[in-house]
């Protein structure tokens, strides 16, 4: 299994963040994820109901630690004060940076984000 998840949301069970794939089904949210367990035919999946505003959708780079970035996520530069938040532009169909406070907006494809780290994730 991949170790890139597509998306992640608390849990409304315990409010623990979980990765996986996410769905709608009967007005509800959920995530379908693999539980790490291992049987003989295969890994185990489940699927447990999450808080719809703590959704965030990964956006495939990682930052200088190894974590990954999501929708939502506050980066910071490992050589400045640079801080900047991740969004999704429909306009634009791909990921954005903009700069803390304002000003400078570009596709995220344009920053090497191994040279940020996670500030801050996008919280419910």
């Amino acid at each position: 299994m991949s170790k890139q998840r597509l998306c992640r949301g608390k849990q409304v069970a315990n409010e623990e963040w979980i990765h996986g794939w996410y769905y709608e089904a009967d007005g509800k949210s959920f995530i379908f994820y693999d539980t790490g367990k291992t049987y003989p035919d295969g890994n185990l999946y489940a699927s447990s109901e999450v808080i719809p505003s703590s959704v965030a959708q990964s956006t495939g780079r990682e930052d200088c630690n190894g974590h990954e970035i999501y929708d939502g996520d506050k980066i910071k530069s490992c050589t400045s004060k640079r801080v900047l938040h991740i969004f999704w532009s429909d306009k634009k169909c791909a990921f954005r940076a903009a700069d803390e406070g304002g000003g400078n907006v570009n596709a995220l494809h344009h920053w090497n984000t191994k040279t940020f780290e996670l500030l801050q994730e996008k919280q419910t």
